[in-house]
């Protein structure tokens, strides 16, 4: 519970006191929210003109004086506190004081490093440094090995890495045919009962569901190399034209069609004419 939490408890402690010492047996919420935030003005005005003129006086703290001094810059009878402490004190309702909170314990966060300290030049109310490792700088120790036979391990390196990322793109875009058919066999099986381990809170398992598919074979490739799998070929009547087209165009189309379905004339179908042209 914060402070301001506690304080606004005990004010309300207090004025239902009041409130109660004055012969009332209920209070509503909103009346009592009401004479709180009443109380509480007036209690913080008085505050403040008591500090005023202990500084005003050349001292730190009020004193009692400065207490009626305010009192009476704000229109309160003083002459009427020793009757009114008379009569409250007979049968008053004590409160009782709020309880010590404990301080919650905030969790450190995570450093790396060890914080700089601050410069003489800078004030200590200031936040401390972060951590080094996000402004100190390290210096690179030795030059990078540009030698030939490490230029040309790297190289290597990168074509074959190359060569195994177009390898499993053509192997997941096109169909393959297996060198090891049993072998792939038995790990296509090992990966559906592990899928189906995994998903075995469901109760039913689409087999023609494209994640579903996706998975088993990313499993299967995981498992079975490039090299064990060949592309399966397809004949290809006009090579240019499809690699220039999107794989959405269908081919088969009207004639109506063709005109809005590529925007590019030498992209088009050719047409033959109805009459042979004539030329002069």
């Amino acid at each position: 519970m914060s402070a301001d939490a506690v304080y606004s408890k005990s004010m309300r402690q207090a004025t239902a006191a009041l409130c109660k010492n004055a012969g009332f047996d209920s209070v509503d919420q909103d009346t009592l929210g009401l004479l709180v935030e009443m109380i509480t003005s007036y209690t913080v005005e008085l505050a403040h003109s008591s500090k005023q003129l202990a500084e005003g006086a050349g001292r730190t703290a009020p004193n009692p004086g400065d207490v009626i001094l305010a009192l009476i810059e704000m229109g309160g009878n003083v002459s009427q506190l020793p009757d009114y402490l008379k009569h409250s004190a007979a049968g008053s309702i004590v409160i009782p004081a709020p309880k010590p909170q404990t301080a919650t314990s905030t969790v450190d966060a995570l450093r790396i490093g060890k914080a700089k300290p601050h410069a003489a030049h800078i004030p200590d109310f200031l936040p401390p440094f972060p951590d080094p490792h996000t402004y100190i700088k390290t210096d690179v120790s030795g030059d990078p090995d540009s030698s030939y036979q490490k230029v040309r391990e790297l190289a290597a390196a990168q074509r074959r890495n190359v060569d195994n990322a177009l390898k499993n793109l053509m192997l997941s875009t096109s169909k393959s045919v297996p060198l090891f058919r049993e072998y792939e066999e038995s790990v296509r099986q090992a990966a559906k009962a592990e899928i189906a381990r995994e998903r075995g809170q469901q109760k039913t398992i689409d087999p023609t569901d494209p994640a579903l598919i996706e998975t088993e074979n990313a499993k299967v490739r995981r498992k079975v190399p490039a090299y064990c799998q060949l592309l399966d070929p397809t004949t290809e009547s006009r090579p240019y034209l499809s690699a220039l087209i999107s794989e959405d165009f269908e081919e088969e189309h009207s004639p109506d069609q063709e005109q809005f379905a590529i925007d590019n004339v030498y992209l088009r179908s050719p047409k033959i004419p109805a009459q042979p042209m004539e030329f002069d």
